[in-house]
């Protein structure tokens, strides 16, 4: 008995063609998958099918990518700092109003579902999730079946503005290297993660990478301190490549390659 499921007639089709070495639009061509591994893209599928998406009028495409999200609170914030005027700031509220209110621990696994829910659902599959560290940040992003970038912020500065238009900065060492400390604890945590889906950045294959990101508040005195290291946030390769053990352990990582 089969398990391949096959996405049917789709109107248009964005396929990889190796000897252009790029992607190509199809018509009307099918794509066919079993387990976590994509078996076929091309005209009619004639295989044995467990089950079939009628995909006529619809695109089929690989999942975008999401390379700078703040989950965690953006859901909290659309309607208010989005909609609030910052003259002095070219009408951005990042500096004047972001600080005002703030989320709880509750709040933020609200937020951080209520987004991957919309990103999924808009096509996206894959997501570098850049924020401060918080219980339930990891076990909720794995149970969401999303790849994703973890990537736990600090900074040993906040900002300021007295009268609308000047940017000033508040340091503490102390408070930069606590923060930092939760970080580093953050991918330790997430190494040892019972999903087994995390890896070290760069990993072929994997659906997981984390990395620790300084803020832009840190810039002044980054010659003093190590450069924090680069994330790999998506990987390019077919889901069947990379050793077993580097590959998705569910079939909703390949299914997710593709949207309708």
């Amino acid at each position: 008995m089969t398990d391949t499921i096959v996405v049917r007639s789709a109107d248009w089709l964005v396929a990889w063609d190796a000897a252009r070495a790029g992607h190509v639009y199809m018509r009307n061509a099918d794509l066919a998958f079993s387990g976590d591994t994509i078996t076929y893209v091309g005209p009619r599928y004639e295989g044995e099918a467990a089950r079939e998406i009628d995909a006529r009028e619809r695109l089929v495409m690989p999942g975008l990518v999401n390379v700078h999200s703040h989950p965690s609170s953006e859901p909290l914030r659309k309607g208010i700092t989005d909609e609030t005027l910052s003259p002095g700031f070219h009408h951005s509220s990042l500096y004047e109003f972001l600080t005002v209110f703030d989320n709880d621990a509750e709040g933020r696994v609200a937020c951080l579902r209520v987004a991957l829910a919309e990103l999924l659902l808009s096509g996206c599959t894959t997501v570098t999730d850049l924020s401060s560290p918080y219980d339930e940040w990891l076990d909720t992003l794995a149970d969401s079946g999303i790849r994703a970038v973890v990537a736990p912020g600090f900074r040993d500065a906040r900002w300021f503005t007295r009268n609308g238009h000047a940017l000033e900065y508040e340091w503490n060492d102390a408070a930069g290297k606590e923060a930092f400390a939760r970080a580093r604890a953050v991918i330790d945590l997430a190494a040892q993660h019972p999903s087994g889906r995390y890896a070290t950045c760069g990993s072929t294959g994997a659906g997981w990478c984390a990395t620790a990101r300084c803020s832009a508040s840190t810039s002044r005195r980054r010659s003093r301190r190590s450069k924090p290291p680069s994330a790999a946030p998506w990987s390019v390769s077919p889901a069947s490549t990379g050793p077993p053990e580097a590959r998705p352990s569910s079939r909703r990582w390949c299914s997710t390659r593709w949207t309708t």
